[in-house]
């Protein structure tokens, strides 16, 4: 008997302790979801235009969207500036659709061009 009031107690002491972390993990997502701005640009064909958009140094911006990717290709930025890009894939997601094949070992680089006004070059 004794020994089955010590079972239910530790297994109640690990439901508790499961409700407290979830309880502490969605309030944090609460929180950092009221740093996003509520309507952000859209990035279309790997760019990002931010020119003329009023931010803040207190306030996320999403970068979800579609972005250049090369697939089976590590690019530095010397790189790109050369190359033509055909390929987009939506950010987030899967990105085995930029891919002909169904290789076991997959890598690749995105690429997003963010414009902004001359005068916000000094603040980031």
């Amino acid at each position: 008997m004794f020994k089955h009031i010590r079972t239910y107690k530790w297994v109640l002491i690990i439901i508790l302790f499961i409700i407290s972390i979830t309880i502490i993990r969605l309030s944090w997502i609460g929180f950092l979801t009221k740093l996003d701005y509520p309507q952000t640009p859209s990035i279309k064909q790997g760019v990002l235009d931010l020119r003329g958009w009023k931010y803040s140094h207190h306030q996320t911006l999403s970068l979800n969207g579609e972005w250049e990717f090369y697939p089976s290709t590590f690019l530095s930025s010397k790189d790109q500036i050369n190359m033509k890009q055909e390929d987009y894939l939506i950010v987030p997601d899967n990105w085995k659709k930029g891919f002909e094949e169904d290789l076991h070992y997959q890598y690749g680089t995105y690429r997003l061009r963010i414009l902004i006004d001359n005068k916000d070059v000094d603040t980031f």
